[in-house]
């Protein structure tokens, strides 16, 4: 049974997945995995093939400063 969710997980992996290797060195990279054998393997699971374009990663990607001064308020309990 497909959840919303799943699909909202599906619809944003690729970005996400951009996101994760954005600081990678190209010779760091994982190599990806055979879809085949992971199917193979895990009869049972859904296998979805990503691909993320980690030139469009950088593109929309902006670093965060976050200021030496800044506190972080903690509830306490």
């Amino acid at each position: 049974m497909t959840s919303t969710y799943n699909v909202i997980a599906l619809t944003n992996i690729a970005e996400a997945l951009g996101g994760v290797l954005l600081d990678t060195p190209t010779d760091e990279l994982p190599v990806a995995s055979s879809v085949e054998e992971i199917k193979k393997r895990n009869p049972d699971v859904l296998v979805v093939e990503i691909a993320s374009d980690l030139e469009e990663a950088r593109r929309n990607t902006r670093p965060v400063t976050v200021k030496k001064n800044t506190t972080i308020p903690i509830t306490k309990k």
